[in-house]
């Protein structure tokens, strides 16, 4: 399942700003870049963003 048909299936959409999936990073979890790939998006540092993982 993919982060989109995740969100919605839980009708969360309306509360994600950006999903950004592992192919936009360099490395995966649990180095950072696939956070500051989503931090770049929105344009915010790390303190001024939740990260949630969709992946149990």
């Amino acid at each position: 399942m993919d982060i989109t048909d995740f969100l919605l299936g839980r009708r969360l959409t309306h509360l994600v700003n950006v999903a950004t999936p592992s192919e936009d990073a360099e490395q995966s979890k649990p180095t950072s870049d696939i956070f500051q790939v989503a931090l770049k998006q929105l344009d915010l540092d790390g303190h001024e963003a939740v990260a949630i993982n969709a992946i149990p």
